[in-house]
């Protein structure tokens, strides 16, 4: 076996180094397989040319810059930015279709769409403000600015949620049932669209940010440091749960309670409170500077693959190294897959030519071998990424027609001689408090257990986190299916299929709790793997862009559902039937629609287990305890 062994660090001491020497003889392949390793060098600090500068833009007023990250101390603050952010998206997402249904006067699929189509733009937006970050600007400005631009957009949905101008006329709800409610015009889809839009331009410049910035105070030269930032994705993301649990529960009441203006207003007030404590904590922030575009690095090695097409496949030993000195904080050594991308870094007749009267070569002929690993690594990753794409498909459900079908159950709660009724809206926070239950419970006990039987500091692997995320992602699809075709069959037993408005079916809602705990469940395992993944998997000079795959893939999802609703619809309406998705949902078949998106997660999971097969690591899996020495050959 070939095994290459890391370049220590000067600033390293001796325990570090063996642990780094014992990382370089582990294998990425698999669980703990002896093959294909990719392994980094590390680069004395003095030569990386990395500064730990304040950005020039950020002027001198902001304090003593730190050049050491300080781990937990400065993480609190980035926590709190995300909360405001995620409190204000979801306060505002999770109740969206009630406030497009009954205060703007949208059809049931319109409406569903266009909460969809915002949760995925939403989603979308964080790659553009990830390549600012990475390439011009730098995490920590994109995350104040983003900030506040976000701030501005929940404020002119206030004021237009409270401003009757700046909406159609009230109508009751025998009157929306009925179909004659004044339509939104022009001018109040504007304001509407406005306000939407500006949110999604300052989600762009928060979410790809927070979790690399918060990551980046954990110093990776300090063992103590390492050790906590394996606890900080699960950590990051309950804060994340636990805003959204508000929004579920606090923000719908009042909204449902005292109106959306109020609701909205207060999802603004954290926002800018989040951002206000985000900027209080710069002193204790370690910045890094913006590392240059990636983008124009990988088009670089595509172009110069392109022109050298015809050239035979190089020897590894006649790659392109770069010149000495000029290494970045990592350097990804050669690898064997996509071994077509090599001739990137080949040279030929022509580029010695160029470096004989220039002294250099054309930087869009030749690149370095780390520039062509970093675009490897990223073409390993998209099928994972993909995966990803179809359970936000599922993801979506429970803003959109899990909220419909709780309109039409009894939500009623009984506590000693008092009735309370249940927000429609508020039943999705029952994945946010299994949620927030899983998520501590995993990271103090499960691991520890977990570890013991499979060998892995983080007691499942990426891959394994992500695949059981999946796979109960498709139960929790095949429950909503089994209680939807249950609650349909009730109201037309009971001859309630037509609702009149404020009435209801004597069918419990809480009999969508098993869909919503799944999802739950679902989602603490593959959101926070797939954080992880992302991270620690992509190059150091993408590595928001990388954290912007995750949302990507849930925007992608969005409007990945958002066409399976109208292809879905289109496809099963006719003259005489009005299709699945019906605005009254007693007549559509909505148990066949989440069916169809039982097979298709299914099929998803399948497809995984191909691609996680197949997946080699970028970095060492840590030692094995002495019982998992025999080699594996899958990464799942």
């Amino acid at each position: 076996m070939n095994t290459q062994h890391m370049i220590p660090s000067p600033t390293k001491d001796h325990d570090e180094e063996r642990a780094d020497q014992l990382h370089a003889t582990s294998s990425p392949r698999g669980l703990y397989s002896e093959e294909k390793m990719i392994v980094y060098k590390e680069v004395d600090p003095a030569i990386r040319g990395i500064s730990m500068d304040w950005p020039a833009s950020l002027g001198p007023c902001l304090g003593k810059k730190q050049v050491k990250g300080l781990g937990w101390k400065a993480t609190p603050f980035i926590f709190v930015a995300e909360f405001g952010e995620r409190l204000g998206a979801y306060g505002l997402q999770i109740n969206l279709i009630t406030y497009l249904l009954f205060q703007m006067n949208m059809g049931t699929a319109q409406a569903a769409n266009l909460v969809t189509n915002f949760f995925g733009a939403t989603c979308m937006a964080p790659l553009a403000g990830a390549i600012l970050a990475d390439a011009y600007v730098g995490r920590y400005l994109i995350t104040a600015f983003g900030s506040i631009i976000y701030l501005v957009g929940l404020l002119v949905l206030t004021i237009a949620a409270i401003d009757p101008n700046l909406r159609p006329q009230a109508c009751t709800k025998e009157q929306w049932f009925m179909g004659q409610c004044q339509k939104p015009s022009a001018v109040h889809m504007a304001v509407l669209y406005l306000s939407l839009l500006i949110q999604c331009i300052g989600s762009g410049g928060i979410r790809p940010c927070t979790a690399p910035f918060g990551a980046e105070q954990f110093e990776s030269s300090s063992a103590r440091h390492k050790t906590q930032l394996r606890h900080f994705f699960n950590w990051y993301y309950l804060t994340i749960a636990f805003s959204i649990l508000l929004s579920f529960t606090l923000v719908v009441y009042i909204e449902t309670s005292l109106g959306f203006g109020y609701g909205f207003g207060f999802c603004a007030l954290v926002m800018g409170l989040g951002a206000l404590v985000f900027v209080a904590g710069t002193p204790l922030y370690k910045i890094l500077p913006p590392a240059g575009s990636p983008i124009t690095s990988l088009v670089q090695v595509t172009a110069a693959c392109c022109r050298k097409r015809r050239l035979p496949l190089p020897d590894a030993s006649d790659l392109y190294d770069g010149a000495p000195g000029k290494e970045g904080p990592e350097t990804i050594l050669h690898t064997d897959n996509f071994r077509f991308l090599d001739r990137a870094a080949a040279i030929d007749d022509r580029d010695a030519a160029d470096m004989a009267a220039r002294g250099r070569y054309d930087a869009w002929r030749v690149c370095t071998v780390h520039q062509v690993e970093e675009l490897k690594v990223l073409m390993r990753m998209v099928p994972v990424w993909a995966c990803a794409v179809v359970m936000a498909t599922v993801l979506v459900q429970q803003g959109t027609f899990s909220v419909v079908q709780a309109i039409s159950m009894d939500r009623r709660v009984r506590v000693g001689g008092l009735s309370l009724e249940v927000p429609p809206a508020s039943m999705a926070a029952v994945s946010m408090l299994a949620l927030v239950a899983f998520l501590p419970a995993y990271d103090l006990w499960l691991i520890p257990v977990l570890a013991r039987y499979t060998g892995h500091p983080k007691g499942l692997s990426y891959l394994q986190r992500i695949g059981a995320g999946l796979v109960l992602s498709v139960l929790s699809m095949m429950s909503a299916a089994l209680i939807e075709t249950k609650r349909r069959d009730h109201a037309h037993r009971s001859n309630h299929v037509d609702l009149q408005p404020g009435e209801f079916l004597r069918f419990s809602a809480f009999w969508l709790v098993p869909q919503f705990v799944l999802i739950g469940l679902a989602d603490g395992l593959m959101i926070v793997g797939q954080l992880e993944f992302f991270y620690d998997e992509a190059p150091a000079s993408v590595r928001s862009m990388s954290n912007a795959f995750l949302g990507a893939a849930l925007g992608v999802g969005s409007f990945l559902s958002s066409a399976f609703v109208s292809i879905t619809q289109s496809a099963t309406a006719s003259r005489h039937n009005r299709g699945w998705l019906q605005d009254n949902i007693n007549r559509g078949h909505l148990d066949r629609f989440y069916w169809f998106l039982t097979i298709f997660s299914g099929l998803n999971v399948l497809v995984f287990l191909a691609v996680s097969h197949w997946y080699v690591y970028k970095t060492p899996a840590p030692d094995p305890p002495h019982d998992f020495h025999k080699p594996q050959t899958r990464s799942f």
